[in-house]
């Protein structure tokens, strides 16, 4: 009994610690692919709260947020039925998947370069 109770807890930390990588691993991917570009739109509001005025800028930035708050929220809906749609088996796989691929492909690089086989197939001997 007690071998099953720790391999249980061997599947459970293992599973945990797949999970838990695999969170860490979005939100530092979200932190500084959104960090930078957050940084640039606050930097160029205020260039152009300086250069046009902060009235003009501050009723321009309401007006296209809402426009964009609106298409966001007739958008959610449809990709949460479009995941609750598909199978929680197809989503499990497709997650072992890309961990497979990631895996696979740390260490290889394709054999071939896109121009050299670009070359080869457009005078017939690819």
């Amino acid at each position: 009994m007690d071998i099953l109770l720790w391999l249980g807890a061997q599947i459970v930390w293992t599973i945990w610690a797949i999970v838990s990588w695999l969170i860490l691993q979005v939100f530092w991917l979200l932190l500084w692919s959104l960090l930078p570009i957050c940084i640039a739109v606050v930097l160029c509001a205020l260039a152009a709260e300086r250069v046009l005025g902060k009235p003009l800028v501050r009723s321009w930035l309401s007006k296209h947020a809402v426009a964009v708050v609106d298409a966001v929220r007739r958008r959610i809906p449809r990709v949460i039925f479009t995941i609750w749609a598909v199978p929680a088996r197809v989503l499990g796989w497709f997650v072992v998947f890309a961990l497979w691929h990631a895996v696979v492909n740390l260490g290889r690089t394709p054999g071939w370069k896109p121009w050299r086989r670009a070359w080869r197939r457009r005078w017939g001997y690819a």
